[in-house]
């Protein structure tokens, strides 16, 4: 399909949403931005065909909210437009640390990820602490050719050995460094409002347990559980986002006059059309009341970050308001 069947389509759903006329402008516009490029160059070129998947998650959440009335999946949506278009635009810094993160894997993280060794809690005498780092460090230690063969290393003139990356190594260990700082500040605040997610997160360090020898876990173990809690932490800072105080207070302010007419249109024009037999398979269609305390909910659940404070604060809208 060429891209302006495409963008008619994206555009007859986004009229159609239970939206109020501040959130469906944000998301007409994001729309003409995005197919500004492609409709230039659809006009010029004969209609080249446009990668369906880049629009076809949108148009299947939205044909799952009018089609089959998943009203569920109108906060779908609200994440779509209120974090991953305008909060990436708000906050280019936080946002920018998200996706930096998401990239990371466990090998480039595992000398700077906060990390707990259990053992180090304990309440023994010193010299088994002393050990215990001796364990640690005999493991970051390099493979020596010296000892291998048993050479004199008093024989053999020091050759310093410098990396030819090694500025740009530290500077992007320096980089990763202020990322996983922005990542610990959110996921932090994110672990202290249970309102926000309704769970008890687990912190964000990852801890390590000893052996039954009272030693280090195998480098390979360890590296395993570093594994598991990089996956954990991105899913959750990924699900849970800050979304501008701007668009917030303007959300507040919604009231059920300010909902999309042409959506209650659309659904009783649908509901005369289809023929339904049992009577009670027929879903309610929520009026603007009920739309509005979806809003309530979602913003309810959300925070912003003050860029004059520095920090992450919970959103001022109440459920119940």
């Amino acid at each position: 399909m060429s891209v302006t069947p495409y963008y008619k389509q994206v555009l007859q759903r986004i009229r159609r949403l239970p939206f109020d006329s501040y959130t469906q402008q944000c998301l007409q516009k994001h729309a003409r931005q995005q197919f500004s490029t492609p409709l230039k160059y659809s006009y010029s070129h004969s209609g080249k065909p446009v990668d369906a998947k880049k629009y076809n998650r949108f148009i299947k959440i939205c044909d799952e909210i009018l089609i089959y009335e998943d009203w569920n999946k109108l906060t779908m949506l609200f994440d779509y437009i209120f974090k991953d278009v305008m909060g990436s635009e708000s906050y280019p810094e936080q946002y920018g640390a998200l996706k930096k993160f998401e990239s990371y894997n466990y090998d480039q993280v595992r000398d700077i990820y906060p990390q707990v060794h259990l053992f180090k809690r304990l309440d023994v005498p010193e010299k088994y602490h002393q050990e215990f780092d001796k364990e640690l460090k005999q493991e970051k230690d390099d493979f020596s050719l010296v000892n291998y063969f048993k050479f004199d290393a008093n024989t053999i003139p020091d050759i310093p050995l410098i990396s030819r990356n090694q500025l740009n190594d530290e500077h992007e260990k320096e980089e990763m460094k202020k990322v996983l700082n922005h990542v610990k500040q959110m996921y932090n605040f994110i672990a202290s409002k249970e309102n926000i997610t309704h769970l008890k997160l687990r912190p964000m360090e990852v801890t390590y347990p000893s052996n039954k020898y009272g030693l280090p876990l195998h480098i390979i173990q360890r590296d395993k559980l570093l594994k598991d809690k990089l996956i954990y932490v991105k899913s959750v800072v990924n699900r849970y986002k800050p979304i501008p105080a701007s668009i917030l207070d303007q959300l507040g302010q919604i009231t059920n006059g300010d909902i999309n007419p042409h959506f209650f249109t659309y659904m009783i024009q649908k509901r005369r059309k289809v023929i339904v037999k049992i009577k009670g398979n027929k879903k309610f269609i929520p009026d603007s009341k009920n739309i509005v305390k979806i809003y309530r909910e979602y913003l309810s659940k959300q925070f912003y970050y003050d860029p004059n404070t520095g920090k992450y604060e919970t959103s001022s809208v109440m459920f119940y308001q």
